[in-house]
């Protein structure tokens, strides 16, 4: 993008480096279903980032009853979308602008090479924008 002069050079080396890092703990219990070995409760859930000005966070559930549980998975997904909106300083103006200027040349136009590989620059930047969110020993 910088050789077909989209970008200015000076961004040649931008990488988007923030991320989160969650771990889930669970306890286990036998299941009195034969064909079912063990039920998983999650338990909690901890969560940490490097973008500046957020710090690890730490889920845990009220009780044992599915609204707790499903409280605490949601409250870690807000925290998630948080981080999602905090990484957005970090990303410079001149990507979400050309990002919205290619957007809207390409419009609802139908496929062709050329809006192809416009689509291509677009997904390469927004990719840019996404935190990146991986699982503490889950193979995410």
């Amino acid at each position: 993008m910088i050789k077909s002069g989209d970008l200015l050079p000076e961004y040649q080396n931008f990488r988007q480096k923030y991320f989160a890092v969650f771990d889930i703990e669970t306890a286990e219990s036998l299941s009195e279903n034969e064909s079912i070995l063990a039920v998983q409760k999650v338990i909690s859930i901890g969560c940490a980032t490097n973008i500046p000005g957020y710090g690890s966070k730490w889920f845990c559930r009220q009780s044992s009853s599915s609204k707790h549980g499903q409280d605490m998975v949601d409250d870690f997904m807000e925290y998630l979308e948080e981080l999602q909106s905090g990484l957005q300083a970090f990303i410079p103006g001149e990507i979400s602008n050309l990002i919205e200027n290619l957007e809207i040349e390409v419009g609802d136009a139908k496929f062709s090479k050329w809006n192809a590989a416009k689509m291509g620059k677009i997904s390469q930047l927004k990719s840019y924008k996404k935190l990146n969110v991986f699982g503490f020993n889950s193979g995410t």
